[in-house]
């Protein structure tokens, strides 16, 4: 049938047809996929804030898909790849956007982030040995049109793996950065691996006794070795700039050794400030400090509620100040009354799904020295 339809239409009919596919495809597709692209880097992006360098990054590669739609093949394959590139995108937004995912990365041990980078690897590397030249480089022999399909399912099924192991381990939303630092280190890895594979079949290069070279070959000769080596010597430093960056990555204030432990009721916390900074007046001129509570991990789907309060409730129904978050770290900015004195107290509250209140009071010193210093320098 389509066959029948086609024939009906002259050359220029088909190319008119085809140039407007093409075009609703660009339009079309091409900005779903641009707006999932959007979403997903507002997602994991590891800045804020995160909508405004997403709206910018998406103008340059809206253009690249626009310049690939025309640049592909076939329109039919352009529709194929569009639609499937904006579904698998849209299903990573929806796997960040879940509502049991937190707002603190976890810290896994190492062997899972070897694991995820060699699942990254393997991957790659089954990829490259569905291309003809690396198989020639790397087996002596070329690649069959079965082991090249075979080859590239389970390349992408690896990563695939990989992705999804990372979600597992540091939830969506860092999980997703995590896979992309995976990525890039696994790339140049396989890249120079294959560069210099033990036994790869070198060329043999003629030897001349006299060899005449013009001064412009010797000079863009001369570039062509300098850009290599740059770009190669950019490749090498990227991963290590990285690996500086995140041992320089200041440590989370709930990690620290002085972040103060504690129980309320049947749960466990870590309390700690978030900066070292006294407290800082509001537009509306009240003081506060920002403080970071976390229960663990086991109790804390147990629990609806936390408030802190600077000095003791008055009844029971006197709570304080709710923390933000529902899951993994809650903040809060602690007011601060005026006329309190050095040996005030904080007060957690926390109510857990089954309706049951537990208090307990905290040092003021301990959770926060600034605080403390603040207060004493008020009542002197």
């Amino acid at each position: 049938m389509k066959d029948a339809l086609f024939a009906r239409l002259d050359e220029a009919a088909r190319r008119r047809l085809a140039v407007a596919s093409r075009v609703l495809a660009a339009i079309v597709g091409g900005g779903l996929l641009a707006a999932a692209i959007r979403l997903l880097l507002t997602l994991v992006s590891p800045v804020e804030p995160a909508g405004m360098g997403a709206g910018v990054a998406i103008y340059a590669i809206q253009a690249g898909i626009l310049l690939w739609v025309f640049h592909a093949r076939g329109a039919l394959r352009v529709w194929g790849w569009l639609i499937g590139w904006t579904a698998a995108v849209y299903v990573l937004c929806w796997i960040l956007l879940r509502p049991d995912t937190t707002n603190m990365m976890p810290i896994r041990p190492f062997w899972r982030d070897a694991a995820g980078l060699l699942l990254c690897v393997g991957g790659f590397a089954l990829l490259a040995l569905a291309t003809e030249r690396e198989s020639h480089a790397l087996r002596q022999r070329g690649v069959t049109a079965r082991e090249r399909r075979w080859f590239r399912l389970l390349g992408a099924l690896l990563l695939v793996a990989a992705l999804a192991f990372a979600a597992q381990g540091w939830y969506g939303h860092f999980g997703a950065f995590l896979w992309f630092g995976w990525l890039s280190v696994a790339a140049v890895a396989v890249v120079f691996a294959i560069a210099y594979w033990p036994w790869r079949a070198r060329p043999q290069r003629e030897r001349k006794a006299w060899r005449v070279v013009l001064p412009t070959a010797a000079r863009a000769s001369a570039a062509a070795r300098l850009w290599r080596g740059a770009l190669a010597g950019g490749m090498l430093a990227l991963p290590v700039a990285l690996a500086a960056a995140l041992l320089q990555a200041p440590v989370h204030p709930l990690w620290r050794a002085e972040a103060v432990r504690g129980e309320v009721g049947p749960w466990t916390f870590t309390v700690a400030e978030e900066d070292t900074a006294p407290p800082q007046a509001t537009p509306s001129g009240v003081l506060v400090k920002h403080l970071l509570l976390r229960f663990c991990e086991a109790c804390d789907g147990d629990i609806r509620a936390a408030y802190l309060q600077l000095r003791e409730p008055a009844t029971s129904r006197a709570r304080g100040l709710r923390l933000m978050g529902a899951h993994g770290t809650r903040e809060v900015a602690l007011a601060i009354p005026p006329g309190v004195s050095p040996q005030e107290r904080i007060w957690l509250t926390a109510v857990g799904k089954d309706g049951q209140i537990h208090r307990t009071a905290l040092e003021a010193a301990r959770v926060s020295p600034a605080l403390a210093r603040f207060i004493e320098e008020q009542a002197q």
